[in-house]
């Protein structure tokens, strides 16, 4: 609504990305692209990495899940 009253479009003139693919958007807004995360499985992922360092005296590893990144119209696709 904020680029709309400043005479901007989206996806015209701006495109706007979301984060965690919230399903839940105002009627009027454009379907919004996102980046989706496995929520689920980043919760378990925490859990297992705790339970490691808690094992191991503190030392902890980082770990990197996949995410997706959802295409949809708030956002021009430049060839």
């Amino acid at each position: 609504r904020a680029l709309n009253e400043q005479g901007l479009s989206v996806p015209g003139d701006v495109s706007v990305v979301g984060f965690d693919d919230y399903p839940v958007q105002p009627p009027d807004a454009p379907y919004l692209t996102s980046i989706r995360q496995p929520l689920l499985d980043f919760g378990k992922k925490a859990m297992e990495i705790l339970i490691a360092a808690i094992e191991n005296n503190g030392e902890v590893h980082q770990e990197y899940l996949p995410t997706k990144f959802i295409v949809r119209r708030s956002t021009k696709i430049r060839n």
